[in-house]
């Protein structure tokens, strides 16, 4: 918010007027704004603690202090099976994982309240299910111990009300609680953001949501963003006809099936204008209409009023509507500047400048690398590399087993009968412990089992004493994939992941590589860059093309003399229909989102459906051929909505 308004300000000076629109309900009172101040002033004080506490097991980032307080909660063992677990894995991730109450993909809460500790198999099993009907799945006698122990943490004081009730919610109850939590959320950052707005404008007033949604209907505006998407959704069959009763009479009209103005980012901007052009004679004149009349006040009265007043037509604001260009904050900067301080009598002194990563460098995941003999394609014996990782044995189950998953032979055999005894039930089977050794003296905790990731893709975590890698992680997300061509006229991709990227910041070597040969030249005068670095690098001779990041905007698909008069005379109307952000990147599979577009899921009548996506033109998957076959030009939107090409 604050970005736009200086924006504002500085193309069109200070304002006459500020509306802003509050949430429809007031559900949030003053006494619990009240308690929510003091529970985040003890939270804060509980993690300085905590931090103390774990600092042996490396550094007390955010991230481990949540898990130390998911540890504390469940009393040191899983919140679904009840078995032990060792805060000292829980921290370091292995074979314990933090649990999503509520699946992300179900409704996205990665906040404290929405995680707890879960060992890996349990975690696998309920899949993208709520904590509650995972729970429901085993059976009643299951469900109800379960329901016993959260309302026991939640009468000990161990967890908050938010993390009980998402513990105890079914998936048909998702939508109600994620709405009036929303609506909460929504009146105190808008009453927030008027206060901010005061110190710049002295005429600052509200309205509410319904007042929007009633003169936006009225005006007819409703329909706009509908109108405007009509013939895409028209040409793959995705529209219906209906019969509305009109005044008595019966009219058939085409329409979207299942339409939602929420499927386009521009119903911010028409909801916007709606609330500039309200006045406070409307709302006085609703009030005092409802208040004289009751709940059967004469509506139609009242929209005649709300007709005769001055506003735009339908036709200007579907005009001004498809000139938008919706703006997206691009790319991820891989590290920030920052100091190391440390307490000297009793002051906070500065010691070091470092460079602070952006985002998580790995997934948690720790992984082992070893040595086995297999047969290649020609059936001939050779020795391979294999990523492994500890699970405990609690998580082995028959298809695992048969999958040849469990390294060990002797304890793949060991495994199987045990399992065997107990109908392949890994949970009656592993109560009891299982043990290596005749004399039953060496028990089995954990298993080596083969892990998914490509050796290629690991980078080392920890070294020895000799500098031999002894721990491996996976590198998280992409951070940007750039794309050359060589001295053959061939195009050449090199995908960077974030570890990468920041790996080349710290030795002084830009996250994008643009100008390859002036960078080896720098490189070849010194001796402090590691091999992994080198080999993430560009050749020498190859010529920077173009680089993508997530959500960078691009005009795709539009011809040169096109593009150049639309850029030229600022045809927004014409641009719309070319703009698209990058949405995902993966090794010469690209996805760009057409910037209009909400949802990222390709869901028609339940189902995933990517060539309908891709035929309506609101998805493009390409390559790096088809990609620079699409004439791409990188161009920035700015808060405003003004476009500029970047070169």
């Amino acid at each position: 918010m604050v970005n736009v308004v200086n924006a504002l300000m500085e193309k069109y000076g200070r304002f006459d007027e500020i509306r802003v629109e509050l949430a429809r309900e007031l559900k949030q009172s003053k006494e619990e704004r009240s308690n929510t101040y003091k529970s985040i002033n003890k939270n804060q004080r509980e993690n300085e603690q905590i931090a103390k506490r774990i600092v042996e097991y490396g550094v007390p980032t955010r991230s481990r202090i949540q898990k130390y307080k998911m540890w504390e909660e469940s009393k040191h063992c899983c919140i679904y099976c009840g078995q032990p677990v060792d805060v000292g894995d829980f921290l370091r991730g292995f074979d314990v994982e933090v649990e999503h109450i509520i699946p992300k993909s179900l409704y996205f809460d990665d906040s404290f309240a929405n995680k707890v500790c879960s060992c890996r198999s349990c975690n696998k099993e309920k899949n993208n299910r709520t904590a509650y009907d995972y729970m429901k799945s085993k059976g009643e006698k299951a469900l109800s111990d379960y329901v016993e122990r959260v309302n026991t943490m939640y009468t000990n004081n161990q967890i908050s009300k938010t993390k009980w009730q998402n513990l105890l919610t079914p998936v048909d109850k998702i939508s109600i609680d994620f709405i009036d939590r929303q609506l909460r959320e929504s009146q105190y950052i808008a009453r927030k953001a008027k206060e901010i707005l005061t110190s710049i404008c002295y005429n600052v007033t509200a309205t509410s949501g319904s007042v929007t949604s009633f003169l936006r209907h009225v005006w007819g505006w409703d329909t706009v963003l509908h109108d405007l998407n009509f013939d895409r959704y028209k040409k793959v069959g995705l529209t219906e006809v209906i019969e509305v009763n009109h005044r008595g009479s019966v009219i058939r009209r085409e329409q979207i099936k299942d339409w939602s103005k929420r499927f386009d980012h521009r119903h911010h901007a028409i909801d916007a204008l709606t609330i500039a052009c309200t006045k406070q004679a409307y709302i006085q004149r609703l009030n005092n209409l409802r208040a004289e009349e009751g709940p059967d006040f004469n509506k139609m009265s009242l929209e005649r009023y709300i007709q005769s007043q001055p506003h735009f037509s339908v036709a200007q604001v579907r005009e001004a509507v498809d000139r938008i260009l919706v703006s997206f904050r691009a790319g991820k900067r891989a590290v920030t500047p920052g100091k190391r301080y440390i307490r000297k009598n009793r002051k906070r002194i500065s010691v070091q400048s470092v460079l602070i990563p952006r985002g998580a460098l790995s997934e948690e995941s720790v992984y082992g690398v070893i040595h086995v003999w297999e047969k290649d394609e020609q059936g001939h014996v050779i020795q391979k590399q294999r990523a492994v990782m500890k699970y405990p044995i609690t998580s082995i189950n028959r298809e695992m087993l048969d999958k040849e998953k469990v390294v060990d032979k002797r304890i793949h055999r060991i495994l199987s009968g045990r399992l065997a005894q107990y109908n392949d039930n890994p949970k009656e089977a592993f109560a009891k412990p299982v043990y290596i050794d005749k004399e039953c003296r060496i028990p089995i905790r954990t298993v080596r089992c083969f892990a998914k990731p490509a050796i290629n893709t690991l980078v080392p975590l920890k070294k020895d004493d000799k500098g031999n890698p002894v721990a491996w992680v996976n590198p998280g997300n992409n951070h940007h994939v750039a794309i050359y061509r060589d001295e053959d006229g061939k195009y050449k991709e090199r995908t960077v992941t974030f570890w990468e990227a920041v790996d080349r910041c710290r030795v002084g070597i830009p996250a994008i590589v643009t100008q390859p040969d002036t960078i080896w030249d720098n490189i070849l005068q010194r001796n402090d860059i590691s091999e992994n670095v080198l080999e993430s690098l560009p050749d020498v001779k190859w010529q920077f093309v173009l680089s993508l990041q997530q959500n960078e905007m691009f005009i795709l698909g539009m011809n040169e003399e096109d593009y150049r008069y639309a850029m030229d005379q600022q045809d927004y109307a014409l641009l719309n229909k070319y703009l698209y952000r990058v949405q995902k990147l993966s090794k010469s599979d690209y996805s760009f989102r057409y910037h209009t577009e909400t949802s990222v899921e390709d869901k028609y009548d339940g189902k995933p459906n990517l060539k309908l996506s891709m035929q309506m033109g609101k998805l493009k998957r390409v390559s790096i051929k088809s990609l620079l076959g699409l004439n791409p030009h990188k161009v920035h939107i700015s808060v405003l909505g003004e476009i500029k090409e970047i070169s």
